[in-house]
């Protein structure tokens, strides 16, 4: 038994390598705007459920449906009320 053990810690160990230095180089770049910074700062779990709530009521969003364009239509939707630009592609 502790050669599983060894043998699953051998393989976890570079996926917490991984997030590690993606946490790490996560807050490099270009830094957010101020307002960006105070938008963040005013995140309310329950305006994000309901916005949640919403998207699972349009109903089947399969890729390629009429459900998943709505779906794409929603998001761009709430995401330009927030003042965010919005380019959408087509495939």
């Amino acid at each position: 038994m502790p050669d599983c053990r060894r043998k699953a810690a051998w393989c976890v160990l570079p996926a917490v390598g991984i997030l590690t230095a993606g946490m790490a180089f996560s807050g490099r770049g270009e830094r957010a705007s101020s307002e960006g910074e105070q938008k963040a700062a005013t995140f309310s779990g329950r305006r994000a459920f309901e916005h949640l709530q919403d998207l699972v009521g349009l109903g089947d969003r399969t890729a390629g449906t009429r459900g998943a364009e709505r779906a794409a239509e929603f998001i761009a939707r709430r995401l330009k009320d927030m003042g965010i630009e919005v380019r959408v592609d087509s495939f």
